[in-house]
């Protein structure tokens, strides 16, 4: 995150340092109307990234075959010969893309819509994926807003003795 930051800012850093905070206030509230955009746009409860690697992953789950299914875990077969455990009371997978970015790999998503086939089981994906990919989370981080401070646009003048 600091790296794509530190990439957007390149401009500003080449500036003393109150241009290079105007550059990075600027840039801020340009994303933040951009951000805002995107949630009018957006179609589902999920931001629009996460509601595309969902799309991409429920994809590719007719390579995955489930076999294996324990009470706490379930083994997952892919059609290259490689093995993954899904463990849902820990909701983690040897894979690992879940526990790295809390959104349900494909092989969760092949256990959770092999177990909603039983009708006693309600199991929403939704709730499966972290909070902070909810559209309702982002409209309540878009609230704090960057504002402009009131007052002379250069800032007050110092008596600062020149030597």
């Amino acid at each position: 995150m600091c790296d794509v930051f530190n990439g957007k800012i390149n401009k500003g850093m080449e500036k003393p340092v109150i241009g290079c905070l105007e550059y990075i206030r600027e840039y801020l509230m340009k994303r933040v109307c951009n951000v805002m955009k995107e949630m009018k746009n957006a179609k589902g409860p999920l931001s629009p990234t996460t509601t595309n690697i969902l799309a991409a992953r429920k994809q590719l789950l007719h390579n995955t075959l489930l076999s294996g299914m324990g009470e706490t875990s379930i083994k997952s077969q892919e059609l290259c010969g490689i093995s993954m455990w899904w463990m849902f009371r820990n909701q983690t997978c040897t894979c690992r893309k879940w526990e790295l970015i809390r959104i349900p790999c494909r092989h969760a998503i092949a256990t959770l819509n092999e177990m909603s086939k039983d009708l006693e089981a309600e199991l929403d994906i939704y709730k499966w994926v972290h909070k902070v990919y909810f559209l309702e989370t982002w409209k309540n981080l878009i609230h704090l807003r960057l504002i402009q401070l009131r007052g002379d646009p250069c800032g007050p003048k110092w008596n600062v003795p020149q030597s």
